[in-house]
């Protein structure tokens, strides 16, 4: 019995101590300004942060990854929009993915010299500081 008591103990000292951890990390973050970073960061649309946020809008992650499949559909077809049966078909009719789709193509048709908007499988190279093509 002495045993076990002391081996909870233990335990809870150790849970003690990773939550003491935790908290101390977070007042670091908080001083210093920064924030915990934002999950839907990795998804870039657009070389242009305020259109970046633009067309990601209130999606949740699961929406942004059904993005960028939509987005990988439209670039096989040599990236011609997609036609709105295609389109229905493969966002389940979801009204959000269908506007954030539609706000990439306003971005995408825009004539813009310093910004453009990216594929899926091109935001590894922007991330990494590539070029813009």
């Amino acid at each position: 019995m002495a045993k076990s008591l002391d081996s909870m103990a233990v335990r809870i000292a150790l849970i003690f101590a990773t939550l003491l951890l935790l908290v101390v990390v977070y007042i670091k973050f908080i001083q210093e300004g920064k924030q915990p970073p934002d999950p839907t960061m990795a998804y870039v649309y657009d070389t242009d942060p305020q259109n970046n946020e633009f067309i990601k809008g209130r999606l949740t992650r699961y929406q942004l990854k059904q993005l960028d499949t939509i987005l990988m559909v439209e670039k096989k077809q040599c990236g011609l929009r997609l036609s709105n049966i295609d389109l229905n078909a493969l966002t389940n009719r979801d009204q959000a993915l269908i506007e954030a789709y539609n706000r990439w193509r306003k971005c995408k048709d825009m004539m813009r010299s310093h910004h453009r908007v990216i594929y899926p499988d091109e935001r590894g190279a922007y991330l990494q500081g590539g070029s813009q093509k």
